[in-house]
């Protein structure tokens, strides 16, 4: 069985990090990535979606908002720079509430409470995260210059801060 995802992100780099993040998990596909909450809602009237990882704060409606209008809304996973809109985001029982940037450790974590509701056992899921994590290639999501630079952690040798950063 494969879980079917949508990532609903008003910002196209949160989407391509969530959607790299994914690629370490053969047991789900993603069937759409929307920039908005009105995409979103028409993508799951057509669809079947298992899963969803969702924005809270986006243009038209927001993340919270989307969900409430769901008759039968999927189990979702909020991605969002907002920690204030937690406790809110459990009320309509979320799986799990990260923060970006979204270190891949965490997302892990995630994936585990996604992977125990939809009944994988943990020795199946570390098994396929493992294997598909070997020829998976991680990325971080720098601030530089006022640019986002994308680089491959394993190009890493040294990381050091400045100010406050």
């Amino acid at each position: 069985m494969k879980i079917k995802a949508i990532i609903v992100d008003d910002e196209p780099l949160a989407i391509e990090v969530i959607e790299s993040y994914l690629k370490a998990f053969s047991d789900i596909e993603i069937i759409g990535k929307c920039g908005d909450g009105i995409q979103a809602f028409q993508l799951l009237q057509q669809k079947k979606v298992d899963l969803m990882f969702l924005d809270i704060k986006m243009p038209k409606i927001n993340g919270n908002d989307l969900l409430k209008s769901l008759k039968n809304p999927p189990k979702v996973i909020f991605t969002t720079a907002y920690d204030d809109y937690a406790v809110e985001g459990f009320e309509l029982n979320a799986l799990d509430y990260l923060l970006k940037p979204i270190p891949f450790e965490r997302f892990l974590k995630a994936m585990d409470k996604v992977y125990e509701h939809y009944g994988f056992s943990k020795q199946q899921s570390v098994q396929t995260e493992n294997q598909n994590l070997r020829s998976h290639n991680l990325f971080l999501y720098l601030k530089v210059d006022r640019k986002t630079v994308k680089v491959d952690v394993n190009e890493i040798l040294w990381v050091e801060s400045q100010k406050d950063y």
